[in-house]
């Protein structure tokens, strides 16, 4: 629901753990690919708003399996620095436990 309408801060805010765990597949020079506590991720949706103007994208309905789910996220963004324009697919993998999110994983090219 937050995704999809481009309210990742309300996203963290609501569904996020404390000492939630995230990690990327790849990224950009000297960005971590593995942050961890909601201040991390909280700098990370703040980037990604500074970086990125989202011109459209779909997220998929869950997959859901015990303690798993699976959505899959394309984007049309450009890159308000290179004015770069891209399609972004990937698959967003999030572990909850009791009812937050405490781990997530980003797979590109999905």
């Amino acid at each position: 629901m937050f995704c999809r309408s481009g309210q990742y801060h309300e996203a963290v805010d609501h569904l996020y753990h404390a000492d939630i765990v995230s990690v990327e597949s790849a990224g950009p020079p000297g960005v971590p690919l593995e942050q961890k506590g909601i201040q991390a991720i909280k700098g990370k949706v703040k980037w990604w708003e500074e970086t990125f103007q989202v011109h459209g994208g779909m997220v998929s309905d869950p997959i859901v399996s015990g303690e798993f789910f699976v959505v899959k996220m394309t984007l049309d963004v450009t890159n308000k620095h290179t004015a770069t324009r891209e399609f972004m697919s990937e698959l967003c993998v999030y572990q909850v436990k009791e009812g937050k999110i405490v781990h997530e994983r980003f797979v590109y090219g999905a």
